[in-house]
Parts: C-alpha cells; structure tokens; sequence
C-alpha cells in the first residue's frame, strides 16, 4: 500500500492538531487543545490504491472520533506540501 511521510499540522477552532506518518503504516496524533492538556495517540493509517482515502485506526478510545476512513488528498501549493483529510487542510512542518 502507499505510504506517507513527516509531520503535517492544522490550526483547528478549538485545537492544534498534529499528525506525524512513518512508512510504516503508523501514525501519531498529537492534539493540543485550547483549553486543557495536549494529548498524543498512537495509532496506524493505511492509504487506498487511489489514495483518494485513508483509514486511520488509534488505540485510545479517546481518539475515537479521529478514527475512521476519510477522503484524502496531498499536494503543494506555493511551495508547501500539505494534505487533506476530510474537510481539514493539514500543511507539512519543517
């Protein structure tokens, strides 16, 4: 399957959300709420053979809501690489 790679991050209303890939088919997602203590959650994505989806499964029940199988896009646009999950717009960190 295809693989992803680095740190990509959102401004989000009520939080700072970060997700960082390894080519290993493993993620982390660090949320850093406004209010309240930042949390990170382990967790595994896997992208389909269009790579127009991706599923995101976390251990935590916590995360719950992150989990899921979303629409997905990457791109660059002005010379920053981002990707899309769902609705969000998440750009590559340095």
């Amino acid at each position: 399957s295809k693989m992803l790679m680095g740190e990509y991050e959102a401004d989000l209303a009520v939080a700072e959300c970060t997700y960082k890939f390894n080519p290993l088919g493993k993620v982390e997602l660090t949320v850093d709420p406004i209010v309240g203590d930042d949390a990170t959650y382990e967790g595994k994505y896997e992208l389909n053979d269009a790579c127009d989806e991706i599923t995101l499964t976390f251990e935590s029940e916590d995360a719950d809501v992150y989990s899921g199988t979303f629409a997905f896009a990457q791109g660059e646009e002005n010379g920053v690489k981002y990707i899309k999950i769902g609705i969000v717009k998440y750009t590559a960190k340095d």
